[in-house]
Parts: structure tokens; C-alpha cells; sequence
């Protein structure tokens, strides 16, 4: 990566002004920087380990004598070193007459004149210690000021030059003072160690050192980033459905969340809680009825610091967005505590990618640096690309999503431009373990343009925080230069929180991925304290949501689930809620002509639960807060023509295009309708970038015996179809919709007020079945 070294070493040498001398003292043997010769022999004779003039110095009394005044009296350790080195040695008897006593760093032969030489000069006649570089054909050049000294027998002369051009000159276990030398271009080359004495005879030196230095005291700074995804406003863990589990563990919830993050910060100066987007947006009741603004409240308490958009985030649009983070009333509904307006999110929500059409600008900031401990750190933050397919769009017109890594690596040479290189993504776009959900702290098979993306992002990327699937993962995946990079997904609503332990360096500003790590932690209720200020939040909310969430709108027969494989939603799979939903879209709209109704996977948040939820007097009550939580988003019905070829276009829609998060997304359809459905998976090279591996992506989809009450739809008959407004705008990559002249669209009533009028009309309902697929082999 590349560095702005002189502004660090300009900040680094205030700090250290400012600093209490204490605060500056070094070891005299560093970790990997060893004595390499104590010269305990007898014999007078200089080791096979040295090379150089050795003639000019000899071996007396277990001490190195300087025996000669000549101006090439210099010996060299031969092992060669890495490009951080140290080189030490202890006064014995200092000769105030020696113009030159000579350390010398990073020789790039064992010559005196190989490539390039550094010298850190203690003149003893002068009282001063300076710093030199020698190359062909420039010769000398002095860096910095003299430094005064006073060495005494005894004292430890040592200097360490550094891979970034930084040159620190000690006195025993104090810093004389640091100089840069990225000038000299051979600084961040290896080399040797070794001595160079002018004027010295007579000297006595004793305990020669050096080697790769390892992680100074000073050097290293700790960073805990504790990051989630894809809360959606799940504040209460009560309720049909509750946040769900862990494996069998009651999981995650606003109230144990927070009580996890105070749980994990404890004893971290350095902590910064980050999100991966869908904060808001597809919320149960008590957040969603009132357009996220619990949720935010709750994410203020939990002390979120930055956080990425997500699809969900642009649900109602950019300009609720920015209402989200800026504070102010509903333009509707107004204020709900009229003496406590909304105030805002206190964290910062980035939005890189996002790029309006004519000003090119992005609604809210692409990234955010914060500063720790003189270390900038930078976020960037951005949604999947594909959100403008997964939003209404209506709210988003105007509004452009470009290429995540693309973005991405846009951005890093103008970060770094400030000062920044340790940099961590926030990216609402993720993958999934073979087989999903995978256990939380495991990286099996991970798939998904997680993948893909990882692999196109600039290596100047340390770590990058991922949302979207609602899947756990915690992954080491090489970046385009081969050395891995910390990828996590913390599953959704509160029930994992990633811990990443950055560790910064002061001397590069940048992340030392070989020290820093991350660990998933499930966030288990049975092992927490629920924290009392999301409590208070949420009695606050319920005062005005109760009245209305408790109210019975239906009654059920049995649970109307969703899909699932194993624990994890499974859209790609027929569910009785799906077909549910159409069925209720149907009866909604039969005033229009409606004869087949479509319900996308996505559009259902819950499940409907025959077991009563609270105070309900039996089972199977629905209530108006279960209706909402099951159907949130308040889509607009429309019904419009469609010829039978393009009903079933519509279908094969189903087999998103190559790449997609989820690569088959299973639409619930009317009672009447039926059709033979058969389909093949398996790798695609997405992008033709042979740079990114194939992604697991549905290969084909054949669709045939296609039945409305009994008779074959006919491919040039037209049919009148009702589906929500996202549908109709194509979301979802359900492009056929598109095909559909806008004006010919008959409008219905709110989705959830007409699911509502389907249980008063047909009350009890049961689960449809899940016949009306069939799936061929």
C-alpha cells in the first residue's frame, strides 16, 4: 500500500513532544532483535559471522577494540536482515576524539559500497548524533538536524530504521529524535548490520545487536469494530416471530444485543460499533407502524457509530432516507410524541454508491474516517447494486446504484490521499455456507457475489462487513494480491455480533491483517441481561402501538409459514404464506377482473402462528401487529392485461440472472393456478472477468402445463394479473412486468389493509397447500 509517511512522521514527532518522557522508553532487545555478538572470547580474533575490515578490530578481554583510525574501519554482520532493522551497541570506553562512530542500517551488500547504506553518526567531538544515506553517483546526504548527545561509558547507542523510511536514533532506552528518509529510494530494502569507526582508536564497545524488528511498545494500537447486519427493527424479542435462534438458542433481539456490545467493549479502549445496512425497513409492528423511528432510537442507545445502507434503507424512498438520519416529523403522520420530535440517527449511514442522475452526487457521505489513537481509520459504506431491483420505484427515481468494487476502489487512492490507509468496507451485499445457514463461526463453501466482489477490491482493503442473506460467515478470503482479509456476516436481527480485533500500526497507519482476527458471538438470551434503556424504548413505542397492534383482524386454522431449509428462509421454495398472500391479492381485487394473483418471496417478513403470541384469549388469533409484521412494506395492488406467453415469462423470471444473492426466488400464486416447474443450478462466470470464479447461480428454468382453473392458459389470450406495486415496477428482477403499459394498471387498495379484509371475509383461513408448483425432477 502506499503511504503518506512525511504526515505521519510529522504527527508521530508532535505526539512524541507532547508525550511524558516515561511513555518513550524502549527496550534494549526487541522481540527478533537479538545480540548477535558479545564478543566473550579470548582469542582476540573476530568470528567467521563477520565481514568488512575486520583487520581494524580485534577482540581484548572479552570487548571489541577499535584498533585503527582509518577511514574504512568498518565490519559488517553478513546475515542479511528484513527491511525493519536495529542495530545496537554498548559503549565501553568513548573516545572523544572520534569524529565518526558509525552504526550502520541496511548496507544492501556486505561491501561498504554496495547499493545503499544508511549511517546513524555519533560525532563525539561534537556532541551530536545525525542520520546519512549513501548512493551512487548523489554520495552523502544528511537528514534532519544534528541531534545533540552526550554518550557515556556504558551507554547503548542503537538506531532502527523502518520498511516506511523512518529512522529512530536512541540513547540507552530514550528516543534522540526520528528523521524520514523516503528520499533515499533504497529505504525500504533489507540489508546488513555493522560498525564504522573514524578517529576511534581506542574505543571499547561491547553487546553488539540487531536484527528484523518486531512490533515496538509504541508501534501497535488495538481496534475492536463490533458489527451486525440486518436488524429491521427487531427491538422485542416476545412475539410471533420473536428474532428466532441460534441453533436451538432464543437469539438476538434489540434489548440482548445491546447487552452484548456493552458485554464485549468491556475492557477496550479502542472500539467502534459498525452495521452492514437493513437497519430499518421490513420491521415488525412496534418499528415498522411507525416508520422505523423505534428502531433508530434503539440504534442511538446501543452507541452504533456508522452503519452502510442497505435495500430496505430506500423502502420509502431517498427522501424518507434522509429524514432517517436528519430527524423531523413524518410528512404524513406527523410527530408521534409531539413534545419530543424525532431527532435523527446520532450514527453516520454511508452511502457510496448511490449516485444521483444528474449531480452525480450521493445522498448521504460515501465514507467516514475517524482517528484512533493518531491512526486514521476509513469506512466505506454501500448497498448491492442490485437495490433499484428491490425497491418500489417510485421512492428512488432520479437515484443510480453503481458496481460495489468498483466504488470501492474509487474511493481508496482518495482516502488514502488523507492520510488513510487501514480501510474497511460496509457492504449490504453478502454470500452463504454450503449448506446454509452454516454454523456461525465457520466459512464452509462460502458462496455469493460476496465472493466475486472480495475478489475485485483493491488489496488497499483490510476487512469488509457483510449483510444482505441474513447468513452467518466468518471467512478469510484472499484479496487480488493473495493475502487474506477478514470477510464476516453476523445473521440478522441481533442474533450475532462479529467482533474484529484490528491492530493498527502507527508506524505505516495501516491494519496488520497477520495480528488481527474476528469471532462471531452468538448473541444467546439465556446468557445476557436484557439492557434496560431498549427496555425503556420499547414500553415508550408500546403505550401508543398496543391499542392498535392488539386488535384481532383474523383467525387461523394452523401455522402459515414461509419456507425454510433447515433454519434459514428458503425463497426459492413454494410456502403456504406466499400463496396465502396471493390468494388474499386475488380476492382484493376481483372488481378489477382479477384471474391470477403473483406474490413475491420477499415481500413476507414473518410467519403466522397458531399458538397465541400474548394476551390473546385462544390460539390462532391474528392480530393486527402479526398482519403487519407478516406484510409490511404498505404496497399499492394493481391488476393489469397480460397475454398467457407473458404469465409465463413471469414464471421463468423466477431464475434470477447470473450472480444473484439468492439465484431462484419462488413467487406464491393464486388458488386455481398450477404449472410444472423444472430447474437447474450450478456455477456461471457472471461478469466474463476471469479475475472472479463462477457463481452458484440458476442455470435454467423450464416452465409447462400451464393451468388457470383446470384449462391450459392459452399463450395468446390475455389474462388479468394482480400483483403489488414492486412487483409491477419489476422488482426483483421480475423484468416482464416491465413489458406491461403502465397506464393500463387497474389500482387496488394497501396490501396489508386488503390481507386484513380477506381474514374478516374468509376467517378461519388455512395454510393453501403447496401443490400448486409442481417441481419436476
Amino acid at each position: 500500500m502506499k503511504r503518506s509517511v512525511r504526515m505521519f512522521v510529522v504527527l508521530l514527532l508532535v505526539g512524541l513532544i507532547l508525550m511524558p518522557a516515561q511513555s518513550l522508553a524502549q527496550a534494549s532487545n526487541l522481540a527478533g532483535v537479538g545480540l548477535l555478538d558479545d564478543f566473550n572470547r579470548a582469542n582476540g580474533v573476530l568470528n567467521g559471522n563477520w565481514s568488512g575490515n575486520r583487520s581494524k578490530y580485534r577482540i581484548l578481554n572479552n570487548q571489541l577494540y577499535v584498533n585503527s583510525n582509518a577511514s574504512n574501519a568498518d565490519i559488517y554482520w553478513k546475515t542479511a536482515l528484513g527491511v525493519d532493522q536495529e542495530a545496537y551497541v554498548t559503549f565501553v570506553d568513548v573516545k572523544d576524539t572520534a569524529t565518526e562512530q558509525n552504526l550502520l542500517l541496511k548496507a544492501q551488500s556486505n561491501r561498504t559500497w554496495g547499493d545503499g547504506v544508511i549511517e546513524v553518526l555519533y560525532d563525539a567531538n561534537n556532541h551530536v548524533v545525525q542520520v546519512w544515506t549513501w548512493e551512487w553517483p548523489k554520495g552523502w546526504v544528511k537528514y534532519g538536524d544534528d541531534m545533540p548527545a552526550t554518550f557515556a561509558d556504558g551507554d547503548t547507542f542503537s538506531a532502527r530504521a523502518y520498511g516506511n523510511g523512518f529512522v529512530e536514533v536512541y540513547q540507552n532506552d530514550t528516543l534522540l529524535g526520528a528523521r524520514d528518509i523516503t528520499a533515499w529510494p533504497h529505504y525500504a530494502k533489507g540489508g546488513y548490520v555493522g560498525l564504522w569507526f573514524i578517529g576511534g582508536r581506542g574505543a571499547i564497545l561491547d553487546d553488539f545487536g540487531g536484527g528484523t524488528i518486531i512490533d515496538p511498545p509504541y508501534q501497535l494500537v488495538d481496534l475492536q469494530l463490533l458489527a451486525f447486519n440486518d436488524y429491521h427493527g427487531y427491538l422485542e424479542t416476545s412475539g410471533n416471530p420473536g428474532p428466532g435462534n441460534v441453533g436451538t438458542d432464543p437469539a438476538g433481539g434489540g434489548e440482548f444485543l445491546s447487552a452484548k456490545l456493552t458485554q464485549l467493549r468491556t475492557g477496550h479502549t479502542n472500539s467502534l460499533t459498525v452495521a452492514a445496512g437493513d437497519l430499518i425497513g421490513g420491521s415488525p409492528f412496534l418499528s415498522g407502524m411507525f416508520h422505523d423511528e423505534p428502531s433508530v432510537e434503539s440504534l442511538n442507545a446501543m452507541g452504533l457509530d456508522v452503519s452502510s445502507v442497505g435495500n430496505h434503507e430506500f423502502d420509502e424512498g431517498v427522501v424518507e432516507l434522509l429524514r432517517m438520519q436528519n430527524g423531523g416529523c413524518h410528512p404524513v403522520d406527523g410527530c408521534y410524541f409531539p413534545g419530543n420530535p424525532y431527532p435523527g440517527a446520532n450514527f453516520k449511514w454511508l452511502a457510496a454508491n448511490v449516485v444521483n442522475d444528474v449531480t452525480g452526487e450521493t445522498p448521504l457521505p460515501p465514507y467516514w474516517i475517524d482517528e484512533i489513537d493518531g491512526v486514521k481509520v476509513g469506512f466505506i459504506g454501500m448497498t448491492l447494486e442490485a437495490t433499484n431491483t428491490l425497491v418500489s420505484q417510485s421512492g428512488i427515481n432520479g437515484w443510480t446504484f453503481l458496481d460495489e468494487a468498483d466504488t470501492a476502489n474509487a474511493l481508496v487512492p482518495e482516502l488514502q490521499a488523507q492520510g488513510v490507509e487501514a480501510i474497511i468496507v460496509l457492504m449490504h451485499e453478502g454470500g452463504s455456507q454450503t449448506p446454509p445457514p452454516g454454523a456461525v463461526n465457520a466459512c464452509v463453501g462460502i458462496s455469493g457475489p460476496v465472493v466475486q466482489i472480495n475478489n475485485l477490491l483493491d488489496p488497499a482493503i483490510d476487512a469488509v462487513v457483510t449483510g444482505h442473506t441474513h447468513l452467518p460467515y466468518n471467512c478469510l478470503l484472499n484479496d487480488p494480491n493473495g493475502n487474506p482479509r477478514i470477510v464476516t456476516s453476523a445473521y440478522s436481527f441481533g442474533r450475532v455480533v462479529s467482533e474484529i480485533n484490528l491492530v493498527l500500526d502507527h508506524r505505516t497507519g495501516d491494519i496488520r491483517r497477520d495480528l488481527s482476527s474476528a469471532t462471531n458471538h452468538a448473541v444467546v438470551r439465556a446468557q445476557l441481561t436484557a439492557d434496560a434503556a431498549i427496555t425503556a424504548i420499547i414500553t415508550k413505542w408500546k403505550v401508543i402501538s398496543d391499542p392498535i397492534g392488539k386488535a384481532q383482524v383474523g383467525t387461523i386454522t394452523a401455522d402459515i409459514r414461509r419456507a425454510f431449509n433447515g433454519s434459514a428462509e428458503d425463497r426459492s421454495s413454494e410456502s403456504n404464506a406466499g400463496n396465502m398472500i396471493a390468494d388474499a391479492q386475488l380476492f382484493a381485487t376481483q372488481a378489477n377482473g382479477a384471474q391470477i394473483a403473483f406474490m413475491n418471496p420477499g415481500g413476507i417478513r414473518s410467519d403466522l402462528i397458531f399458538a397465541k403470541s400474548g394476551a390473546e384469549a385462544v390460539d390462532g388469533i391474528v392480530t393486527y401487529s402479526e398482519a403487519f409484521t407478516f406484510q409490511p412494506f404498505s404496497n399499492v395492488l394493481m391488476t393489469m392485461p397480460m397475454t398467457g406467453a407473458q404469465v409465463q415469462s413471469v414464471l421463468e423470471d423466477q431464475c434470477q440472472p447470473a450472480g444473484s444473492s439468492r439465484p431462484f426466488l419462488h413467487l406464491g400464486v393464486s388458488v386455481g393456478f398450477t404449472y410444472d416447474l423444472s430447474k437447474t443450478f450450478g456455477p456461471v462466470d457472471h461478469d466474463n472477468n476471469p479475475t472472479t470464479p463462477p457463481a452458484n447461480s440458476c442455470t435454467s428454468i423450464t416452465v409447462s402445463n400451464i393451468m388457470l382453473n383446470g384449462v391450459p392458459l392459452n399463450p395468446a389470450d390475455t389474462y388479468m394479473v394482480t400483483v403489488n406495486q414492486f412487483l409491477a415496477d419489476g422488482g426483483d428482477n421480475f423484468v416482464t412486468f416491465r413489458d406491461i403499459d403502465p397506464s393500463l394498471r387497474i389500482g387496488g387498495g394497501i396490501d396489508l389493509d386488503e390481507l386484513i379484509g380477506y381474514f374478516a371475509a374468509n376467517s378461519p383461513v388455512s395454510p393453501p397447500g403447496t401443490d400448486r408448483a409442481n417441481e419436476l425432477p
